[in-house]
């Protein structure tokens, strides 16, 4: 287990609370499950990059159904926001792992 984690990593999948709780609330189906660990993910982050970024990709994905013209214009502008957060998050991360590799050395 790591500083970042509060639940042990080698559980296996099948046996994960979290992912337990969210086929449940998503009645077992794949997208709803997946929207339903997007919202949770995007409620626990707030503003902060990771949180925007599960927002964006609740727009862009079709995890909703969309009604009108309007909403697939969103959700194209939201596809924009995933690529932006998810370079954002990347960088920022690859920076911290490059330099804790060095102090490591």
């Amino acid at each position: 287990m790591t500083l970042h984690s509060t639940f042990p990593h080698h559980i296996p999948r099948a046996c994960d609370p979290v992912l337990t709780a969210a086929q449940l609330a998503g009645n077992g189906n794949r997208k709803s499950v997946s929207a339903r660990l997007l919202e949770a993910l995007s409620l626990h982050e707030g503003d902060s990059d990771l949180g925007q970024l599960a927002d964006a990709i609740l727009s862009a994905g079709d995890f909703y159904a969309r009604r009108d013209r309007e909403e697939y214009e969103d959700a194209a502008h939201a596809c924009e926001n995933v690529t932006g957060y998810a370079e954002r998050l990347a960088d920022e991360w690859r920076l911290e792992a490059e330099s804790m590799a060095e102090v490591m050395q």
